[in-house]
Parts: C-alpha cells; sequence; structure tokens
C-alpha cells in the first residue's frame, strides 16, 4: 500500500514536472513568436519610415526642381520686360529726340514766315504795357548774360541759354559765335527797345537797336535787330538784322554835339550816304531810333523822354495829340529815308516815308513827312513836322 501510494505520489510529480516543462516550452515558443512578431513589427515600421523618408526626398526634389524652374521663368520673365523696357526707353528717348528736333524745325520755319512776311506781321496790334515792360527788360537781360558767355563760355542755369531753345538756329548761332572767337572782350553800351506788336499766337515782335563792340567789330557799333519772343516764358525763337552795323561815333546820345566843324559850305545842299556818311547816318539814327520809338512810348504811356528832344511847335503839338487820346495804340511799322537837307548851319530837314497805326487810325497808313531838326549845341532836337 504504501509503495503503491509512493508509486501514485512519484507519477504524480513526474506529471507535473512534465506539465511545467511544457508549459515553459509554450511560454518560449510564444514569447519567441512575439519576438519575431515584434521584430516584423519593427521591420515593417523601420521599411515603412524608409520609404516615406524616401518619398519625402523625392517630394522635396520635385518641389525643388519645381521651385528652380519656376524662379528660372519668373527671372526670364524679367529679363524679357526689362529688354522690352529698354527697347520701349530707346524708342521713346529716340521719339522725344525726333519730337525736339521737329519742334525746333518747327521753330525756326515759324521764325522764317513771319520775317518773310514781316510788312503784315507789323500791322498786328500793339501789346500793353505789362507785356512791353516785361520783354523790354527780359531782352536786355538776355543781352547781358550775352555779354558775360562771350567773354567767359561759362554755363550756368543764369546763362543765355536761359532764353534760347536747345537745337534752334538761335542757340546753334550764339555757339558757333563763342566758338568763333571772334567776339571776345564783348560790351554792350546800349539797347533800346522800340516798337512791339502782338502776334497774336503768345508771341511778340520787337524792334530794337543795340550799341555794342567786340574782338572784331572795329571799334563800337550799332545795328538794329528784329526779335520774336514767346511773351509766356520769354523764349527768343528768332531775329533778323535790319541792314548793317554801323559805328556809332557822332551817333544820337542826346549828350554830346554830333557836327563839330562838320558843316557844308552853301545852304541848302542835299546830303547823301555816300559823300555825307557821317551827318547823313547821326540824322537817319536819331529820326528813326531816338525820335519815333520814343514818340511811340511817349503816347503809349511808356515813358515821355520824347519830350526833351522836342522844342517849339513840334512841343506843342505832340503834346496836343497825346492829350486828345486818339492817338493810343500808337506803333510805328517801318519806314524809310527820302532826303536829308541841311538848310542852315545847324538846322536840317528830314523827309521820310513813315508807316504807322493807331486808335483812330482805321488801321496802318502811310504817309510822307518832313521833320525839321536843329542841332542845339548839346542834343539835336525836333522843332517842327
Amino acid at each position: 500500500m504504501n509503495k503503491y501510494l509512493i508509486a501514485l505520489f512519484t507519477s504524480f510529480l513526474l506529471m507535473l514536472t512534465l506539465s511545467a516543462c511544457s508549459a515553459n516550452n509554450n511560454s518560449e515558443d510564444n514569447t519567441e513568436a512575439s519576438a519575431t512578431e515584434e521584430t516584423n513589427e519593427d521591420t515593417s515600421d523601420t521599411t515603412e519610415d524608409i520609404n516615406e523618408t524616401s518619398d519625402l526626398e523625392k517630394e522635396n526634389e520635385e518641389l525643388k526642381q519645381q521651385l528652380v524652374e519656376k524662379e528660372n521663368e519668373e527671372l526670364k520673365k524679367k529679363l524679357e520686360e526689362s529688354d522690352d523696357n529698354s527697347s520701349s526707353e530707346k524708342r521713346q528717348n529716340t521719339d522725344d529726340a525726333d519730337k525736339d528736333e521737329n519742334i525746333n524745325k518747327s521753330s525756326d520755319k515759324y521764325v522764317l514766315e513771319i520775317f518773310n512776311d514781316s510788312d503784315n506781321a507789323w500791322k498786328n496790334p500793339p501789346v500793353d504795357k505789362t507785356d512791353y515792360l516785361g520783354v523790354e527788360a527780359s531782352l536786355k537781360d538776355y543781352f547781358s548774360r550775352l555779354t558775360h558767355y562771350y567773354n567767359t563760355g561759362e554755363r550756368s542755369n543764369k546763362d543765355v541759354f536761359f532764353f534760347l531753345e536747345e537745337g534752334t538756329e538761335p542757340y546753334n548761332e550764339i555757339v558757333a559765335n563763342y566758338e568763333s572767337g571772334n567776339f571776345t572782350d564783348y560790351e554792350l553800351f546800349d539797347v533800346t527797345v522800340g516798337q512791339m506788336v502782338d502776334l497774336q499766337d503768345e508771341n511778340i515782335m520787337v524792334n530794337a537797336f543795340r550799341d555794342y563792340s567786340h574782338a572784331t567789330s572795329d571799334g563800337e557799333k550799332t545795328v538794329q535787330m528784329i526779335y520774336i519772343i514767346n511773351k509766356e516764358d520769354c523764349t527768343i525763337l528768332g531775329w533778323k538784322q535790319q541792314g548793317e552795323a554801323v559805328p556809332v561815333d557822332g551817333l544820337s546820345t542826346n549828350e554830346e554835339r554830333y557836327f563839330d566843324e562838320y558843316y557844308t559850305d552853301g545852304f541848302p545842299v542835299t546830303l547823301t550816304d555816300t559823300d555825307d556818311f557821317y551827318t547823313y547816318d547821326t540824322l537817319t539814327n536819331f529820326t528813326f531810333k531816338t525820335y519815333l520809338n520814343g514818340l511811340s512810348d511817349y503816347y503809349n504811356d511808356i515813358s515821355d523822354d520824347v519830350l526833351y528832344i522836342l522844342e517849339g511847335a513840334a512841343l506843342s503839338d505832340i503834346q496836343n495829340n497825346k492829350a486828345s487820346e486818339n492817338f493810343q495804340d500808337y506803333q510805328n511799322s517801318g519806314g524809310n529815308i527820302v532826303s536829308i537837307q541841311q538848310i542852315s548851319k545847324n538846322e536840317y530837314t528830314v523827309t521820310v516815308n513813315r508807316s504807322y497805326s493807331h486808335a483812330t487810325s482805321n488801321g496802318e497808313q502811310t504817309s510822307q513827312v518832313t521833320y525839321t531838326i536843329v542841332d542845339t549845341e548839346g542834343m539835336l532836337k525836333v522843332t517842327a513836322f
């Protein structure tokens, strides 16, 4: 019995042992299976990570490539736009240059047309007092700047070219004069501004006299010039010289005696511009430059200087004309000498054809007038007409 129990107990232990071993084996198998699964999962995860990284890198490469292509495309577009803009600017600059050249040519052509028909141009109405004074001041300023330029060649924002449009004939002429070297030692002695008419297109035509000298002028000269000036900015569009420049020695300055020791024996004597140039030219300049221009200024309330060269009947007649108000808007329109006679030692008659207009003249009129001019031992004076 005891043996039987011992045997049974031993069998029971053996079964327990086998059962435990079997359990351990199953546990190990499960562990190994689990480890394998985990390993497989890890491997799978790693593979997925690698694949994802590869995909990201590929996407990055594609994005980079797209960015590069986009940048290249934008750069190309900018370059094309730059080329277009550059070409456009070049075309614009060319167009602007052509436009300026055309404007300059148009300006020169306009001036030529006016001067070719100057007789009709002078028939335009006179400028008002404000425009007259403004243009007169600008013209004198122009000559002052011209003197500085001829003597120094300096260019600045206050130089003579303020009044000249680059590329026009006046501009080119002034530059050529300076570069020639003939106008050094330039001196300006006097500027007398006379008749002005409104061309009714924003421009004014001006009659002026200028006394000057320079290195090649052979002394002091006087010259009559006609200018066309824009009344808005006082740009000088063009000019035309009237006759030759003549010496001013002995011309009317109203400050000195003119004909010392120059008298013709036997009166009356007809003077000529060849045999009696000195006297003939002096009386011509006095009549047109000093007297008639001064008369226009007096009638138009610009200046009463003409009264100082009037005497006797001529003085009272001119004052009565002014008081009548019939001579307002008075303008001289040119004229010429018919004859000059010396009728005594200090007395002359000057006969002229002259054109003029005023408020009651019914347009421009031309008449022949004879002035009696006397040398009063200090200045010439008109005593009758």
